[in-house]
């Protein structure tokens, strides 16, 4: 589906002005729900840049789509029980 919407996007493009807003966002997660975690962030965002860090947490560099913002970092916190660190750039 994803491929797909490329496709039909850039199509629509020619006729329509459509623009997609993009959120970009620095996450760190500890270490004890970094495992957990990746397959969350690697699922519902691109993943610009991650750094794994001394005492195991897990920092990424995210870009997402801005209306999905919201329901992501839900999503994270509901698995970290609130230890995630979101950082908007």
């Amino acid at each position: 589906a994803e491929e797909q919407l490329d496709e039909v996007v850039s199509k629509l493009r020619s006729v329509l002005p459509i623009k997609f807003e993009q959120a970009t966002m620095s996450i760190t997660i500890p270490s004890s729900y970094a495992g957990k975690s990746y397959s969350i962030v690697q699922k519902n965002s691109k993943i610009l840049k991650e750094t794994w860090n001394s005492d195991g947490s897990w920092t990424v560099l995210v870009e997402i789509p801005a209306g999905l913002k919201l329901e992501f970092i839900e999503k994270l916190n509901s698995l970290t029980h609130g230890e995630v660190i979101v950082k908007e750039k």
